[in-house]
């Protein structure tokens, strides 16, 4: 709003104005949103175009205005075509009717550029692209934080969790074929038990008997011969 002079007094708001005045906007990429689109003809060549006036809506210079050209000579329509599916529509490859007032209130990303013009820098929008896409890109950047190292927790859990019990398995398997063996195969009785319980021979009586049956009677005394 232009300021409103009474007397000696005039009355400005400086909301949203920077100090910065005519700096170019520096290069990177911008979420712009489309504010207007006007049908012109070229000065220099006759040409005719659209003008958009695109106002920035990235928090970094949020509300700095910028301007996009798309001649519309059959050489230069792809720029055109560009910034119309940049901003979400979809494009017939035939004739199209194109209303501009529907445009106002798009919105895109731009890639701005610097050039010099007249002995100054000014801002220049070298490409555009759709902002939907770029945003989710983003999005799923900021939102997916870096995989959080080993948590306490996790190694709390493998401290609880107990060692690997002894393979009891395997020793009773061990164990149970011991005992299998122990009874298909008793051990042998040891040898002095087994010559304990041999009793002795008795005492050959019936040999000593016969041997005294057996024993021959004493020869007769002979008498001498008188």
């Amino acid at each position: 709003m232009a300021p409103k002079a009474k007397g000696s007094l005039i009355s400005v708001d400086f909301t949203g104005v920077s100090s910065s005045g005519g700096a170019p906007i520096p290069p990177g990429d911008y979420a712009v949103k489309v504010m207007d689109v006007s049908n012109e003809i070229s000065a220099s060549k006759g040409n005719p175009y659209l003008k958009w006036e695109l106002e920035v809506i990235s928090p970094e210079c949020k509300g700095r205005k910028l301007w996009h050209n798309t001649v519309l000579t059959p050489a230069a329509l792809w720029n055109l075509r560009k910034t119309l599916e940049a901003l979400g529509m979809e494009i017939p490859d035939s004739s199209y009717d194109l209303n501009i007032r529907e445009l106002i209130n798009g919105v895109m990303g731009v890639t701005v550029e610097h050039e010099e013009y007249q002995g100054k820098m000014k801002a220049k929008v070298a490409d555009v692209f759709a902002l939907e896409d770029e945003v989710d890109e983003d999005d799923e950047e900021e939102v997916a934080p870096p995989p959080p190292p080993t948590p306490p927790a996790a190694k709390k859990s493998k401290k609880a969790a107990p060692p690997p019990p002894p393979v009891e398995e395997d020793e009773d398997d061990e164990d149970d074929e011991d005992e299998d063996e122990e009874e298909v195969a008793p051990p042998p009785p040891p040898a002095k038990k087994a010559k304990k319980a041999a009793a002795p021979p008795p005492p050959v009586e019936e040999d000593e008997d016969d041997e005294e049956e057996a024993e021959p009677a004493p020869a007769p005394k002979r008498g001498k011969k008188k």
